[in-house]
């Protein structure tokens, strides 16, 4: 296991030493900000801890507590063009008759100006643990280009959604990706 460190709320994961060779930045309300905070890669899959990516709603509750994100932004550092392969998501809901939980995960380049969602739901009531999957096809992959200064960018969002006043929750606990890699020219 190869174990990565954020330090700052603004940091960046790196897999020196790996065979992989790919720059992750992270930034976000919904990203880890705790310097014991760790990345790290589980046989194929890329997995970001996301402790901190908690949303709630009620009475007395900030409205900017009913949305985080977490955005990760991939670059090759050994000039590898770089796509999805798979999302799986994993956390839990504390949701009353009404409520829903939308989370979102976008995939784009830097610079392009389009974004490819794949969205996932859960409505109430439900007080549970989940866990959502998604194997994209080769036609939905979205490929970082060979140039490194427009990198592949995920953003992970979660937004609760309700009757005002009535609490809800849920957390985000983790993200893991699997990627594919193919060499530039």
């Amino acid at each position: 296991m190869k174990k990565l460190i954020v330090s700052t709320f603004l940091g960046v994961l790196s897999f020196s030493g790996s065979a992989f060779g790919i720059a992750v930045t992270v930034n976000g309300s919904g990203c880890p900000i705790s310097g014991d905070a760790q990345a790290y890669y589980d046989g194929d899959e890329l997995v970001i801890p996301t402790g901190d990516m908690n949303v709630k709603k009620g009475n007395d509750i900030e409205l900017s507590a009913k949305r985080k994100n977490c955005s990760l932004t991939l670059a090759s550092e050994q000039n590898n063009k770089i796509a999805v392969r798979s999302v799986r998501v994993r956390g839990w809901t504390d949701l009353r008759s009404g409520d829903e939980l939308k989370l979102t995960f976008d995939r784009f380049i830097q610079g392009e100006g389009k974004d490819y969602p794949i969205s996932f739901s859960a409505k109430g009531p439900e007080n549970q643990g989940f866990e959502f999957s998604y194997k994209l096809s080769p036609s939905e992959k979205v490929w970082s280009e060979c140039n490194p200064t427009r990198a592949l960018t995920l953003n992970t969002s979660l937004l609760l959604k309700g009757a005002e006043g009535q609490f809800a929750q849920a957390e985000l606990d983790e993200i893991r990706v699997r990627l594919d890699l193919v060499k530039c020219p």
